[in-house]
């Protein structure tokens, strides 16, 4: 899971703002949060500074690089502090309650 990069990507000059002004006006309640998105995201990254986005690229290498049934099912490459870990955590206990009910956990090492 890529996380969010505030510097050394185009998303958010890019995407905060949309090209059609005439139906963002119905959404003016929330311009000053628009107006505000970057410096608010910001606060979220660990110690103040955004990671840079090579570190996705190198997660994706470390997941091939690793033997089969030993892959992660998710993994995060993020600089951000906002709890990924903590739901991918809890979204796989999850998964495995369910397979364990339908009797289907030897389909999970399949990695």
């Amino acid at each position: 899971m890529p996380g969010v990069f505030t510097h050394g990507t185009a998303h958010f000059a890019n995407a905060a703002f949309p090209a059609d002004t005439e139906r963002t006006a119905a959404y003016d309640k929330i311009a000053p949060f628009l107006a505000s998105m970057g410096e608010d995201t910001e606060r979220m990254m660990v110690d103040g500074v955004s990671a840079d986005p090579q570190i996705v690229a190198d997660e994706v290498v470390r997941v091939v690089d690793l033997p089969v049934g030993r892959r992660p099912r998710r993994t995060v490459a993020d600089g951000s502090d906002y709890g990924a870990e903590i739901i991918n955590g809890a979204a796989e206990e999850l998964r495995l309650r369910l397979a364990r009910r339908m009797g289907v956990t030897r389909l999970l090492d399949r990695l």
